[in-house]
This record gives C-alpha cells, structure tokens and sequence, in this order.
C-alpha cells in the first residue's frame, strides 16, 4: 500500500523518497491518465491545443485554439493528457504529465501550513535537509527566496523569503529535480 501525501505531509521532508509508493489526493504517482479525476480539474496549462487562455476570480476558464475557436474543456483535457501538459485542483495540487502517466506533483496551497512552525530559511534547511543544489531567487537585487533542489527524491523545495514560508514543493519529473534539467520530462 501507498502512502497518501495529504495523510502523512511529513513524508516530503524524506531525503530519499520512492516516488512509486506516493499518491496525492487519491492520485497515484506513474498511474495512466485513464484513472485521473477529471472531475476535479479546476484549471489545465501547458496544453498544445490552447493558443489563449483567459479566466479570473470565480470565473471559468476560457481555452481558445489558435482560429480563435472555443475549445470544450473535454477537448483541452485530451489534448493535456494525450500531448502532455499540467493538471490543477481548486486546492492548489497540481499533476505533471508526460506519455500518459502522472510523472510529477506540485502542492502550493494551504496544505503546506502543516509546515507553519519553519520560520526561517535556516530551520527550512534543517528541517528538509541540506539540498544537492540551492537556486538564490532575486529581484530587482532582493532576495525573494530560494529553490532548493534534493536529487535522490527528485523534489523541489520552494522557500519565501518575504513571507518566511515554504511556498511549494514538488516532486518527480520537473526540470532541475534530478540534477540534470535538459533532460527533464515537459
């Protein structure tokens, strides 16, 4: 039996994760698309289809091929899982896929308030360890946060130096994780 990340949030501060024995809201890490929620889909990027996308605040979403012509959200959901693309939940977790199949998750929401005790970048890295490689994130030459990359369970730890939080993490199959970003899955 898997473990269920939702359940056991702890489990993301492993250093050494098998990605094959996790799932993320009932979604298995490496299942078919054939299995996924569509139901729950709130918004989709990164589908070939879509030349335009609008939305807003309560409001649907709005896909557009590059005629112009409205696309069916069956139609952009086909198009993520047949030709790759990203799936997103209301609840801010989000699933990469590739070739069919579930090959990364990325949890951006509340969830992550399970890590609320973390006050600072330095109880960030004790708590998740030390990374194989830390992107320093700058803007305008202010510190916004750090990237921290962790290769042996292909993850990525998003640290908010403004809000003093961890902003995201996500696991498998996304550039940088396995230490070698020009071969990462799109």
């Amino acid at each position: 039996m898997g473990i269920e990340i939702l359940e056991q949030l702890e489990v993301l501060t492993d250093p050494a994760l098998d990605l094959a024995t996790l799932s993320l809201d009932g979604v298995r890490f490496g299942s078919s698309v054939a299995d996924f929620p569509r139901d729950r889909i709130a918004v989709l990027t990164f589908a070939r289809i879509v030349h335009s996308y609008s939305s807003g605040t309560g409001v649907e979403p709005e896909y557009r091929d590059v005629d112009g012509h409205l696309l069916t959200r069956d139609e952009v959901i086909d198009s993520v899982f047949a030709d790759d693309g990203m799936a997103h939940f209301k609840s801010k977790i989000s699933f990469k896929v590739a070739s069919g199949k579930i090959v990364g998750f990325a949890i951006s929401g509340e969830q992550l308030q399970y890590f609320s005790e973390i006050q600072n970048y330095d109880q960030c890295l004790r708590k998740f360890g030390k990374p194989n490689r830390a992107e320093r994130r700058e803007s305008c030459g202010e510190l916004m946060g750090y990237d921290n990359y962790y290769y042996e369970s292909r993850k990525m730890v998003s640290w908010d130096s403004w809000d003093n939080r961890i902003s995201m993490i996500n696991l498998g199959s996304y550039d940088g994780n396995d230490g070698h970003p020009e071969i990462a899955d799109r």
